[in-house]
């Protein structure tokens, strides 16, 4: 029983179960229909149909991570792709590539910010600037149409697409695990009033979720001055939060209040000159 209990707190458990998911229901409809189900050269067209929302869903794991919704993310999806349309007409390959970097990095940006500055509720702001994202795809579709130059298809055929999804999956792998922006994300997901208590600016990073890459630096940021280092962070974490952040309380001690428990991890970490910050 134990060992079942420290399997399902492992990280690699939802990894495990989704591809055991993956192999039943493929056995299912293998047997159901074995003539027209389950080919390889089938499978090889489902895998690099879902690699394009397993991109996107990389872009959309650092909102959910900090408890919010982005239900935009199809329409900036196609809003960024019909652009790219367009200026590949007019500037080639680097109009191909940036137009669409570009676009997202802007949306992104105006999500985080509706959100951060009208205090309303992020499901209810994306929804309803989807909706206006959508109306800018009707005006970008008939100025430059829906059909890529057949010169650019090479970026959506295998084996191109597969490398540039394990980019995507390692690029945002490593800004989760390996950079004080992740670090951040991950405390503001896993309790967003003890991050404010150990000084990370929760506003600027869940206005800047849609633009990540651009936050990827270990010096500290001068506007999170009280911002605690990311090992001190770590270790003021280490009694209630295990590496991956996952809440925890620890045996044999009855739950004190947090907020307490915490702005004295601040104040001891900081020292006496810092203590009057959380007063």
């Amino acid at each position: 029983m134990d060992a079942i209990k420290k399997l399902q707190q492992s990280q690699w458990f939802g990894v495990g179960f989704l591809v055991v998911l993956t192999l039943i229901c493929w056995a299912i409809f293998k047997v159901l229909r074995p003539e027209t189900f389950g080919s390889p050269a089938q499978i090889m067209t489902y895998l690099q149909s879902a690699l394009i929302y397993a991109v996107g869903g990389c872009g959309m794991y650092f909102i959910v991570t900090q408890g919010l919704w982005d239900f935009s993310i199809g329409s900036v999806l196609v809003l960024s792709c019909l652009l790219s349309i367009g200026f590949s007409q007019m500037f080639g390959v680097v109009g191909l590539v940036v137009a669409p970097i570009v676009c997202g990095i802007m949306l992104g940006f105006f999500n985080g910010l509706a959100y951060t500055v009208l205090r309303i509720p992020s499901l209810i702001v994306t929804v309803g600037l989807s909706l206006i994202y959508e109306s800018f795809s009707v005006f970008a579709s008939n100025w430059a149409g829906t059909r890529l130059d057949a010169q650019y298809n090479m970026f959506g055929s295998y084996p191109y697409n597969v490398i540039l999804a394990l980019i995507a999956f390692f690029l945002c792998g490593f800004i989760l695990k390996y950079t004080k922006v992740g670090t951040y994300i991950n405390a503001i997901g896993t309790n967003e009033l003890t991050a404010k208590n150990m000084g990370v600016n929760v506003d600027k990073y869940k206005r800047h979720h849609g633009r990540p890459v651009h936050r990827l630096r270990h010096r500290p940021d001068p506007d999170d001055r009280h911002a605690l280092p990311v090992a001190e962070l770590h270790a003021a974490h280490g009694r209630v939060l295990r590496p991956g952040l996952q809440e925890v309380r620890p045996p044999g001690r009855r739950h004190r209040d947090r907020r307490a428990d915490h702005l004295h991890d601040v104040r001891r970490l900081r020292g006496p000159r810092h203590a009057h910050h959380h007063q």
